[in-house]
């Protein structure tokens, strides 16, 4: 178990899959990907059809068992309307008492790490099993673990393997995102229709 486990909550398991728990600063974090629903192919959309729906790096569900899957910012929202409450209120597809974390959670997330232009690095795997090398900057002193899994473009194509990783907020599909390159967590509005990686948020 991690070391800074949430009290009273070091693990969750939500369909079938167990995740663990980290702390940081006041907030209780997932510690890996979101890898919940079904396998769709690349060119497939997302669709409201009461199932979650996920992507897989180059198809492949070994990918999503590693580093999680990729969602549509309307399919990890269960298709309801933004927010940038502390916290969210939006659920999303995280399981019962947790939820998307908004904006404005990443952004108090960021200030607890020192600013956007370190905090990406205290959130990142150090080993470079995950990342290209060197992993600018990664110390991951709070064990986030965050790996370089990625994404889906809104053309379909997944790219940026072991180069980055995007994770949604709740927030007008606003994201943050880090890459190998450097130790900032940038703030990016990208298109809702690409698939970025989850973390859910304790309530």
């Amino acid at each position: 178990l991690p070391a800074n486990a949430c009290p009273g909550i070091p693990v969750v398991v939500y369909e079938g899959k167990t995740y663990h728990t980290i702390q940081i600063g006041t907030q209780c974090w997932m510690k890996e990907n979101l890898d919940v629903g079904l396998i769709k192919s690349s060119f497939e959309p997302l669709t409201n059809n009461g199932i979650i729906e996920k992507y897989c790096y180059d198809d492949d569900p070994l990918n999503c068992e590693v580093d999680g899957a990729f969602y549509s910012w309307d399919e990890m929202m269960n298709y309801v309307a933004s927010s940038n409450l502390v916290p969210s209120g939006i659920q999303g597809i995280c399981p019962v008492g947790w939820h998307i974390p908004s904006d404005a959670e990443w952004d108090i997330l960021t200030l607890y790490l020192g600013g956007s232009g370190v905090a990406g690095g205290k959130m990142k795997e150090t080993s470079s099993c995950h990342w290209y090398n060197p992993n600018v900057g990664a110390t991951d002193e709070f064990g986030f673990d965050a790996h370089g899994t990625g994404d889906r473009g809104w053309d379909g194509s997944f790219s940026a393997y072991k180069g980055r990783v995007s994770f949604w907020s709740s927030y007008d599909s606003w994201m943050r995102r880090m890459q190998s390159d450097n130790a900032e967590l940038l703030r990016s509005p990208p298109y809702s229709s690409a698939a970025y990686s989850v973390r859910c948020l304790k309530d």
